[in-house]
């Protein structure tokens, strides 16, 4: 069928997640994305409360404004304004979020709580379109999987 999938299915889940609490200093934030090779770090309220998120670019536009020191908290470098699905969001919905806001990385959230559940990234939303494509009996021969 061609309903889409539901973002829980696809999305990384929470134990995968880098995250940090928003004291935790710049440097361990930059430490963890270079050791984890991620591209971001989602930045949690004690226990479960997504407050933020630090990408890459984050870190290197940093870098380049000589009043950071690398030893302040996180919170002071990074994105406030998360946008967030709840779990029970499509795939398609979910890839037009990314769309529509430029986005990469989407935080997945509890419907009722807004616990923080799992990361929806725009490699996996690509990776579960490629594998729907292939699910199409009319694609087969073009994706040369016969």
């Amino acid at each position: 069928s061609c309903t889409s999938m539901l973002v829980q299915k696809f999305m990384v889940p929470r134990e995968k997640v880098a995250t940090a609490a928003p004291s935790t200093s710049i440097d361990e934030v930059a430490r963890i994305i270079i050791e984890r090779k991620v591209g971001s770090v989602i930045i949690l309220e004690a226990p479960n409360t997504p407050v933020g998120v630090v990408t890459k670019t984050d870190l290197i536009k940093a870098a380049f404004r000589s009043s950071i020191d690398r030893s302040q908290p996180v919170s002071e470098i990074m994105t406030r304004d998360l946008v967030s699905v709840a779990t029970g969001t499509s795939k398609d919905a979910v890839a037009d979020r990314m769309f529509q806001t430029r986005l990469h990385h989407i935080v997945v959230v509890e419907e009722k709580t807004g616990a923080f559940v799992g990361l929806a990234t725009a490699w996996d939303v690509a990776r579960e379109s490629a594998l729907d494509a292939r699910a199409f009996p009319y694609n087969r021969g073009a994706l040369g999987d016969d």
